[in-house]
């Protein structure tokens, strides 16, 4: 279990499976993977396929869209051992050469480990029926590795490249993912989108079991439930659509919604089922040998309290075991033992855990594994192991749990990262027994980003000032990343450069400091003292002086909003600006007798956050601070109005430049 990778976690894609840039970048990513030649049918098409091939669209409908999907159309067969097939098929019809060429180029992952994956055919046609051309080459190879971030798994990956694909054809592909060992009997997993961006002219999606079995299905916002029938012992489901219209793309669309057609099956499993399953594979697992328990010694030799031991422990940990992400043990799922982990000083998220975890039991503290999904959200009316894809550590406090993510090296003890903030875990202890766990979100003001320009203007328009930048919560983990190692010279001198750019151009920082992004104590804070020459500008009586500063709502945003005719999504607050705090200021000491002509404050308060933004001058010192936060409330579509109202004054406050007046000199015209 690891982070997101090909091997255990395929996720069949809503519309097609991986190509374009999305298989380049795979592609690119290892220069040597194995390979093994393909062979795939390119068979006759039946009256049945010629029937589809009809539906094909001239240019005046759709005209806009790259492509059209002709058929969806998706299988899932579930024996009665618990194996089962997943088989896709998707014609489409690309209105453009480009998408052709993304279309042709075929890359369906699949861990060999535990399933096999066909490619049962693959053909580029005429919407006659006539085919143009079938694989130019396929082939099966090893999942690539990412060299800045490894991987290894037991990943494989059929690739196709299709030829003669051009504007106006049809690409019809079909393959079947076949799990022929799931990790627990009863899993299944699988979700078919049936509207989103793209038209589709036929959608099918089939679940055939054995009657006796009852998967778990949930439909979101059909028009109607599946047809059913039984034969032979077994109980088909079928959901048909026809003409499906795309659907418009809103800015800040929420989920869960009235909008998009989706069905979502799962396994007759429950949680406690899954933890059942998991916590054997810990077994054993939580060693400390003789040698182990005399290096954690020497891990917290020096702190002077259980505190300070489970930071020291989280530190080496987090930091000193490098991180890899891993398929070992049973698919990926069973970690290493501790002492293996620390002789070969890497492990992946559920070694590194299950290590913390040991050593933290050792000593006397309540530790536990959480399975845990780095993206997305974990569907909890669909309980299944496959709904995880990583390991964190929950360790017993005083008001409950505190989680560490120990393959963040630059999170401090206790901080939660932005990606797993408010996710669902499944917290496993060693009897089987389990409980779903929900991470802390921050509130937006521990999210804070502030930049603070301090100093004095020259009458002959030098700027003397002081540079400060403190990040805290969620936004800090990103510059901490580029501070996790002593800056050379090249780094240094780039980082001098661009902090006095940032107080004005031209600018020379004659001194700098920075913090080590792996001190977890160190507050994440760059300072420079900065001299820019010709800080203003000179204009008839007076001068004109650049703020700089962040703004936010722009008038295209603004327009989009006002073009819509009826929101249909209800509104993400969250991804509006989300939990997080931006507070930019400029507190600048004028020449004697020098006055600001300043704009008018413009103040915002509002169901998706707060904005201010201050102008005022008192005695010598001009104050300029903007600043904005931002909250994660949802709200429906019909309020998309207060949207609109909490945006306009934001796109209006584009404020770069204050003129100032200078005594003796004539009124400067307004600007």
């Amino acid at each position: 279990m690891s982070r997101p990778s090909l091997s255990a976690h395929f996720r069949l894609p809503s519309r097609s499976p991986l190509t374009g840039a999305a298989l380049a970048l795979l592609l690119s990513s290892s220069a040597a993977a194995a390979q093994d030649s393909l062979a795939v049918a390119t068979p006759d098409p039946t009256p049945a396929d010629l029937e589809v091939y009809a539906l094909a669209v001239d240019s005046s409908r759709w005209a806009d869209e790259d492509v059209v999907v002709l058929l969806d159309e998706r299988i899932l067969r579930v024996e009665e051992d618990g194996t089962h097939s997943f088989t896709l098929r998707s014609v489409r019809q690309a209105r453009t050469d480009d998408m052709a060429r993304r279309l042709a180029e075929i890359g369906l992952p699949f861990d060999s480990g535990r399933e096999r994956m066909t490619l049962d055919w693959a053909r580029v046609v005429s919407a006659d029926g006539d085919i143009l051309s079938g694989p130019v080459h396929a082939q099966v190879m090893d999942a690539p590795v990412n060299s800045s971030s490894p991987i290894y798994t037991d990943g494989k990956l059929v690739r196709a490249s299709l030829g003669a694909a051009e504007a106006g054809r049809l690409l019809d592909v079909r393959f079947t993912r076949h799990v022929n060992d799931p990790a627990i009997s009863g899993d299944l997993l699988q979700t078919m989108a049936f509207n989103g961006g793209t038209p589709v002219r036929r959608a099918r999606f089939v679940i055939d079991a054995p009657e006796g079995m009852s998967p778990r299905i949930v439909e979101e916002n059909l028009p109607e439930s599946a047809a059913v029938t039984r034969a032979n012992g077994r109980v088909v489901r079928e959901w048909r659509m026809t003409d499906i219209e795309p659907v418009e793309s809103e800015p800040f669309a929420a989920t869960p919604n009235d909008v998009l057609m989706r069905v979502a099956v799962g396994g007759s499993l429950g949680w406690d089922d899954v933890g059942r399953w998991y916590a054997p594979l810990l077994e054993g697992r939580m060693e400390v040998d003789a040698e182990l328990a005399s290096q954690l010694e020497d891990i917290v030799g020096d702190a002077t309290s259980r505190s300070d031991s489970l930071r020291a422990l989280h530190r080496w940990v987090a930091q000193d075991i490098r991180y890899v992400s891993l398929s070992l043990g049973l698919g990926g799922y069973q970690p290493r033992l501790p002492s293996e982990v620390v002789e070969s000083g890497l492990g992946d998220c559920k070694d590194k855990a299950v290590l913390f975890i040991a050593l933290a039991r050792h000593m006397g503290v309540e530790a536990w594994p959480v399975l845990i999904r780095t993206s997305g959200s974990v569907r909890t009316d669909l309980p299944s192991p496959r709904a995880f894809n990583h390991m964190v550590a929950a360790v017993r406090a005083e008001s409950g749990w505190t989680f560490l993510d120990l393959t963040a090296p630059t999170a401090a003890y206790g901080a939660i990262v932005p990606n797993l903030q408010g996710q669902t875990g499944l917290l496993v202890r060693d009897d089987g027994t389990s409980e779903l766990v929900e991470l802390p979100v921050d509130r937006a003001e521990s999210n804070r980003s502030s930049i603070v320009i301090t100093g004095e203007l020259q009458e002959d328009g030098t700027l003397v000032a002081e540079y400060e930048e403190v990040v805290t919560g969620t936004i800090q983990y990103r510059v901490r990343g580029e501070f996790d190692q002593r800056l050379n010279e090249r780094a240094l001198t780039s980082l001098r450069q661009n902090l006095a750019n940032r107080v004005g151009r031209g600018g020379v920082a004659d001194s700098v400091e920075y913090f080590n992004g792996l001190d977890l104590d160190a507050p994440a804070r760059l300072w420079a003292h900065v001299t820019v020459e010709d800080r203003v500008e000179e204009i008839p009586g007076g001068r004109l002086f650049a703020v700089g500063l962040s703004t936010y709502g722009s008038p295209a945003l603004i327009e989009r909003l006002e073009e819509e005719d009826e929101r249909q999504f209800p509104i993400d607050g969250a991804a509006v600006f989300g939990l997080r705090e931006h507070h930019s200021e400029y507190r600048i000491t004028l020449p004697e007798g020098w006055t600001a002509e300043l704009p008018e404050n413009v103040v915002v308060e509002g169901p998706f956050g707060s904005y201010r933004s201050i102008y005022q001058q008192n005695g010598r010192e001009l104050l300029v601070t903007r600043t904005i936060r931002g909250t994660d409330v949802t709200l429906a579509p019909d309020r998309a109005g207060e949207l609109l109202e909490w945006f306009r004054p934001l796109a209006a406050d584009r404020v770069q430049n204050i003129v100032l007046t200078v005594p003796g000199e004539a009124q400067p015209a307004r600007r």
